[in-house]
């Protein structure tokens, strides 16, 4: 089990608990919490979304990954168009062989 300040928490991707039956919880201060995956994975398969101590239900989930997706792709545009305003881009010209027609 991972502690912080006496209550269960880990961050990163491995739980915080792993039980003897395989049921694994990721926790935030002593709290269920998980973005982007469930916080509670059963030994049984089941599983259980949970963020900031609340559990989520279906129609929950699906808002939350369509926000999750959202905001990673906002991300990922700022990223990429951060990469290539720092990259050095090589001239493109035209082959030698090419006629245009006007």
């Amino acid at each position: 089990m991972w502690m912080q300040h006496g209550k269960p928490h880990r961050d990163g991707d491995e739980p915080a608990i792993t039980d003897s039956k395989g049921s694994k919880g990721w926790y935030k201060d002593g709290e269920f919490h998980r973005i982007g995956k469930p916080a509670v994975m059963n030994a049984d398969g089941t599983t259980e979304w949970w963020i900031n101590g609340k559990q989520l239900n279906a129609t929950q989930i699906e808002d939350h990954l369509r926000t999750l997706r959202t905001e990673e792709d906002v991300q990922r545009g700022f990223e990429v168009a951060d990469a290539l305003r720092h990259s050095p881009h090589p001239k493109v010209s035209a082959p030698k062989t090419a006629s245009f027609s006007r």
